[in-house]
């Protein structure tokens, strides 16, 4: 006689978002997002830095809901306008 076979658990496995993300200056996965809020004001800001080359860019967050992939694509896009000052020294030429 055989046995009853039991039936296999099934793993869904979602997609996360990042948190660390590639520097447009340096090019390092070093770029780190904080999202601040101000508990006087409820005013929120991200601050954007990376850990390599010095970068750091301070952005106003509009809404709560708003993560961290938006706010990096909107630094991307204002660093290439050239909106976004880079430090002096911050990237070594080889």
């Amino acid at each position: 006689m055989g046995r009853r076979r039991r039936r296999k658990k099934i793993v869904v496995r979602r997609p996360t978002l990042p948190t660390v993300f590639q520097c447009p200056n340096c090019g390092a996965h070093a770029l780190i997002i904080d999202i601040i809020q101000n508990k006087k004001t409820k005013e929120m800001k991200a601050i954007i830095r990376c850990a390599e080359c010095g970068l750091v860019h301070e952005e106003p967050v509009e809404s709560p809901i708003i993560d961290r992939a938006v706010i990096y694509g909107r630094f991307i896009d204002k660093f290439y306008a050239g909106e976004i000052k880079v430090p002096e020294g911050g990237e070594e030429e080889e």
